[in-house]
């Protein structure tokens, strides 16, 4: 399950792993006017309110804040690639499964 505040909903699953995946700031900016053509202006601008709308939205659901450390297993910053995001998640996942 990913997104819609699925560390919260499935918190009392001992087996789920919560991820959080998080990116500098430039990054996510560069990514935006990449994958969209935004201006600078706009994809900063689309990024806050999308910010806003998840810790809005996460707020609603669990009463707690978006992007807690403590609310998650492991986070990653998805600025090292796609590639090395997926095997840092399926590193953890082997490594939590031997456990």
């Amino acid at each position: 399950m990913v997104g819609r505040s699925a560390n919260y909903v499935l918190q009392e699953y001992p087996n789920a792993i919560h991820v959080f995946i998080y990116a500098p700031k430039d990054f996510r900016i560069k990514r935006v006017m990449e994958t969209y053509g935004d201006s600078p202006e706009k994809a900063e601008s689309n990024i806050r309110r999308a910010d806003s709308a998840r810790a809005n939205y996460y707020k609603n659901i669990s009463g707690n804040t978006w992007g807690e450390r403590h609310n998650y297993d492991l986070l990653i910053d998805s600025s090292v690639g796609i590639e090395k995001c997926a095997s840092a998640i399926g590193e953890f996942i082997g490594k939590r499964q031997n456990q």
